[in-house]
């Protein structure tokens, strides 16, 4: 026997490793997959496996689209009389008065002003605001809710200094819905597809993936064009967003309207365990709006039950949201304007939860088609990522649509007559895209007003490629260019392993291990975790690793077992060299985790592990991390007084 077997006999059963983690971030690390370039292909949207999950979604308890006040072009208040008659309410019978909403200590909290009485017809100098009525005879109160004012914003700038659109000053709008892979909405969405596709002729990007786990590194991204990793005071909460660079914030933007909403104060991506914004961010904000819907339990004719994550009172909140985004362009119609609008609730709960936003989608975009001046405005519909706790997302082709977010644009006909760029966005819409990507064309098309010439040479930002979506992108980009990390890279073809395998028994022991690394400062708090059943298991080979693939891998793998292979030649022994992701369940709790990791016996040293980002947790954490407060520590605590329990 060699004496370098021999080295490898004994360093493999002493099982001595490398470890390359980092807790902050996904982690670059260059690999055959990250310099491979991408095959884009659509996935199906109907797979087999999804079956179960394909249920239809139970009706929401709230469905009116509209509120017994309204305001008319002129910023007037009113009664809605249809809505009064519909609640037997008679409005010359109420005693009304509104109270101011005001921001507190940031967006933490609001306050309610001193009480203004008034009759109606009136005008409201108050963009938030509360209004309460009672019976003139009887006293009873009859309404209290929540309103807001687009035509009295005190946040706003001038509307005089708001800049008008023209071909060469165009607008930009962003809708977003979260946890929507391009399939979810091909499966929930058909009737606005349809619309957006034949009626509004919008382009639909196969090729966009995710640059992080959640909503929040990717609104990073998109709105400053650069890596959430950027920004660690803002992202670990010691500081508020206002320091982030911002495209509202930018110089060019200060003729521009903006806005930016949210539906779901709780988890809105700038607040959940973060600081959110000290000041108003832009000229239209959703969220002082949002947080008096949760301070005071509504009345219409009786009281209504108390908000919850989808209903205030009868009213949706993706219903809210749009009615919102539709005061805005109302108020700034053929005005400049950019923003944003992020419905967490429509799609972020539950799988099929989406279908219910379908017809309040269909309708929004017929109203904007038929209301707003669409001649110098680029509108894009998109996501974060797809659907990633629980349910399908346990599933392969679950966790596939996960990187593969929702994005589609309607540009104005001037830049569709221009061969040129229609062309390069049609050909884009097969390239492999990043929210980068979108952040660098939105830059462009605000600032200079029009397409810029590309530039030439080296685009490569640190560690990110931004590339306007108006000119062609290469089709052998790959996840490196584009600044995907290798944890989210799609560039690849997977084979399965077998669960039994022995490697991959340890190697899932190993992502556990660092499970409990992470959480090792606390462990008085937080449990220790043990691999209880791996569930799915691939791996990715780099064009090297190809060489030596065996015929019948799988197979191989679970006869021989992992310590025989220490004892074949070497290039046997890298027929375990690759890339591997496994997902596996772990005691206390059942948390399911998927976990990325690089297996190497090509050196002569012993074997060699590297985990790749950090693991990811698939299913609700719910209340199991109650004793952490540390966002980056929720989704791997189970709390020991959960077990005593």
């Amino acid at each position: 026997m060699r004496l370098r077997t021999f080295k490898r006999i004994i360093f493999g059963s002493l099982f001595g490793i490398v470890v390359i983690v980092s807790f902050t971030d996904i982690s670059f690390v260059p690999s055959g997959v990250m310099h491979t370039p991408c095959n884009i292909q659509p996935m199906d949207p109907w797979d087999e496996s999804l079956k179960p999950y394909l249920v239809k979604p139970k009706k929401l308890a709230c469905s009116d689209k509209f509120d017994l006040f309204y305001f008319d072009y002129h910023g007037i208040l009113h009664v809605n009389e249809s809505v009064a008659m519909h609640y037997n309410i008679l409005h010359e019978e109420l005693n009304c008065a509104y109270q101011p909403i005001k921001r507190l200590d940031g967006d933490s909290e609001v306050v309610f002003a001193d009480k203004v009485r008034f009759s109606l017809p009136t005008a409201i100098k108050s963009h938030v605001f509360r209004i309460t009525c009672h019976h003139s005879m009887t006293q009873k109160l009859v309404y209290d809710m929540t309103h807001f004012n687009p035509f009295w914003n005190e946040y706003a700038k001038l509307k005089k200094t708001v800049g008008h659109e023209t071909p060469s000053t165009p607008s930009v709008l962003l809708l977003g819905l979260d946890s929507v892979s391009r399939s979810h909405a091909t499966r929930n969405l058909p009737k606005s597809l349809n619309f957006l596709r034949n009626e509004m002729g919008a382009y639909d990007f196969v090729g966009y993936r995710k640059v992080g786990e959640n909503t929040y590194p990717n609104l990073v991204a998109l709105l400053t064009g650069k890596s959430h990793s950027s920004f660690p005071f803002v992202t670990n909460n010691w500081a508020y967003a206002d320091s982030l660079p911002f495209l509202w914030k930018e110089p060019f933007m200060k003729s521009v309207a903006t806005v930016y909403s949210e539906d779901r104060a709780e988890i809105a991506a700038f607040n959940y365990i973060k600081r959110g914004f000290e000041k108003v961010p832009t000229d239209y904000y959703f969220r002082p709006y949002n947080l008096a819907l949760h301070k005071f339990q509504p009345v219409l004719n009786e009281q209504l039950p108390k908000p919850d994550m989808d209903c205030y009172g009868y009213r949706n909140y993706f219903e809210l949201l749009l009615q919102y985004f539709k005061c805005f362009l109302q108020v700034n119609n053929y005005k400049r304007k950019f923003g944003i609008i992020w419905s967490n609730q429509v799609a972020h709960e539950e799988f099929t939860a989406l279908k219910r936003g379908d017809e309040s989608l269909l309708e929004f975009l017929t109203w904007m088609k038929n209301n707003i001046n669409m001649q110098n405005t680029i509108l894009v519909i998109l996501s974060d990522h797809g659907y990633r706790i629980g349910g399908a997302s346990l599933t392969h082709i679950g966790r596939e649509e996960n990187n593969n977010p929702w994005l589609m644009m309607i540009v104005p006909p001037h830049l569709k007559s221009n061969v040129t760029i229609e062309r390069a966005i049609r050909k884009n819409t097969q390239r492999l895209i990043t929210p980068f990507d979108l952040y660098q064309t939105i830059y462009d098309i605000l600032k200079y007003g029009n397409v810029p010439v590309p530039v030439h040479g080296n685009d490569v930002k640190p560690s990110l490629t931004r590339r306007n979506l108006f000119h062609p992108i290469p089709s052998f980009r790959t996840c490196t260019d584009a600044g995907i990390p290798d944890y989210y890279c799609t560039c690849h073809e997977k084979t399965m392993v077998a669960n039994n395998s022995e490697l991959v028994k340890d190697l899932a022991k190993y992502i556990v291990q660092t499970i409990n690394e992470i959480v090792s400062a606390n462990e008085n708090s937080c449990a220790t975790f043990t691999l209880l059943k791996i569930r799915e298991a691939s791996v990715v080979y780099s064009p090297k690793d190809k060489l030596n693939i065996p015929t019948k891998l799988a197979n191989a793998w679970t006869s021989i077992g992992y310590f025989g292979k220490l004892l074949r030649s070497e290039n046997d022994l890298d027929q375990l060299t690759g890339r591997y992701n496994i997902m596996f369940m772990v005691s206390p709790g059942d948390a399911v985790f998927d976990g990325l990791v690089d297996f190497s016996q090509f050196s002569d040293d012993a074997e060699r592990m590297t985990i790749i980002g950090q693991p990811t947790r698939l299913d609700r954490y719910g209340n199991q991390s109650h004793c952490v407060d540390q966002l980056s520590l929720k989704p791997y605590c189970y709390c020991t007084d959960l077990i005593a329990s």
